[in-house]
């Protein structure tokens, strides 16, 4: 039953892989795709902090994820290494931490 789960989150998966632009939504399909249900994505969407006195779209659910959106002009792997020590992201312990590039 396991490797028929597997199967299912593969083809969830795939499906997202091939998209052409990625936006903020990605990370709540990616979630729906592990097989998290339509309310805790929701909740997790209300987490969400959004808003002119915001720096970056931010996303932090404790044990799960730290999820931002970040400049083009960025250098991500200077940035993924801040967050490696960042309060905001050891403070929820999160399983995955993902930028997306805006």
């Amino acid at each position: 039953m396991a490797q028929s789960s597997l199967k299912t989150i593969e083809a969830h998966v795939e499906s997202l892989a091939g998209r052409r632009h990625y936006d903020r939504e990605f990370l709540f399909d990616l979630l729906v795709a592990y097989g998290k249900s339509k309310n805790y994505v929701r909740r997790l969407r209300m987490r969400m902090k959004v808003g002119p006195d915001v720096e970056d779209c931010e996303v932090a659910y404790p044990n799960v994820v730290y999820f931002r959106e970040v400049d083009a002009d960025a250098d991500l792997l200077a940035q993924l290494q801040h967050l490696r020590v960042a309060a905001r992201v050891t403070r929820v312990s999160p399983r995955f931490v993902m930028e997306l590039i805006m």
